[in-house]
């Protein structure tokens, strides 16, 4: 769901879990960003999804330095959804490594 979401377009850490709040209304919230977490981690050490941050509205990416990627995914104040605009965010989108692999199905999510 990650990979093929990163590779349509940017999305912001919070509508993951308003995927899985969809697809798993019974799970509690904290479950699901741990998961979530996990997940988006390891598409990030693996290359094939990058963190960028963004303000709301806009339309600028920001690249998130690969050393502060994963702090800022296990910071569960990544996970909110922006608050009034303007609202920095932090959001992600598939690498061209990311792209091709999901293109040729060439991925596992470990």
């Amino acid at each position: 769901m990650i990979l093929s979401d990163a590779c349509e377009d940017y999305h912001g850490l919070f509508e993951i879990i308003w995927s899985l709040n969809n697809q798993f209304p019974d799970v509690a919230e904290d479950s699901k960003r741990e998961v979530a977490q996990e997940a988006l981690g390891n598409l990030v050490k693996k290359r094939l999804v990058s963190l960028y941050t963004t303000t709301w509205p806009g339309g600028t990416y920001v690249a998130v330095p690969e050393h502060r990627a994963q702090a800022a995914i296990a910071a569960s104040s990544s996970w909110a959804p922006p608050p009034a605009a303007p609202a920095k965010y932090y959001c992600f989108a598939a690498t061209p490594e990311g792209e091709q692999a999901y293109s040729a199905g060439n991925f596992k999510v470990t």
